[in-house]
């Protein structure tokens, strides 16, 4: 039984000072002859929730899995003292993780993540990107991981898709978007528009389509220039 008693993390970097909750630490493990279980419960308030556990039936036999854990960032905030060039970075993050099987012969996984609300903007370049979702997925006892997301620039949207194998990792996707106003700053602006396929396998990685950049502006101030 391993655990921390109620208190505070307090960090400071880069101008940002954060203060994460520890209500709640807790991981709890039992072992048996005939099984073994395991307990994790995890409250960091706004930060980091995570809960869940599993068993191992017949550890000295058949070696029996069955494990499930959840977890869930409300926000993504303490990402910005790590990344100090960005002024805001929000988002709501989950998962969850399945597994099950015969430890043995092979396991079972099934994951999935996803991100929704998610929102980066930069000051220097006055990029504002906004309604980022992005969804992983792994059905259990298949090798393939599904990826989809999209996000907003300006008025223009962006939607991509695609697959990884897990097992011999060829990989296909593509990233459609129009409209993307990416930078507007005084001296910077860039709109684009990509249409691109991406596979990749053991011989290497082929991108076709096009990326049409309808404007672009870049006017070269020195550190001196007021």
């Amino acid at each position: 039984d391993v655990s921390l008693s109620n208190g505070e993390v307090r960090y400071r970097l880069h101008g940002y000072e954060l203060k994460v909750p520890l209500k709640t630490t807790n991981a709890v493990i039992h072992a048996q002859p005939a099984e073994i279980t395991t307990q994790v419960n995890v409250d960091w308030g706004d930060y980091l929730q995570i809960h869940g556990g599993g068993q191992m039936k017949e550890p000295f036999g058949e070696q029996l899995v069955d494990v499930m854990i959840e977890g869930k960032a409300p926000t993504l905030s303490w990402i910005l003292p790590i990344v100090p060039s960005l002024q805001k970075l929000a988002g709501q993050l989950s998962m969850k993780l399945e597994t099950t099987g015969q430890l043995s012969k092979g396991l079972n996984v099934g994951f999935n993540m996803n991100l929704v609300n998610g929102e980066i903007y930069n000051a220097e370049y006055n990029s504002l990107i906004k309604n980022i979702v992005l969804n992983l997925n792994l059905q259990k006892g298949q090798p393939i991981l599904v990826v989809d997301g999209g996000l907003t620039a300006g008025t223009g949207r962006l939607a991509m898709n695609g697959k990884i194998d897990l097992k011999s990792f060829e990989s296909s996707g593509k990233v459609q978007g129009n409209g993307l106003l990416l930078a507007d700053s005084s001296n910077v602006k860039v709109m684009a528009s990509p249409n691109i396929d991406i596979k990749l396998n053991k011989t290497g990685a082929v991108m076709t389509g096009n990326l049409t950049v309808p404007d672009l502006r870049f006017i070269y101030k020195s550190s001196d220039d007021p």
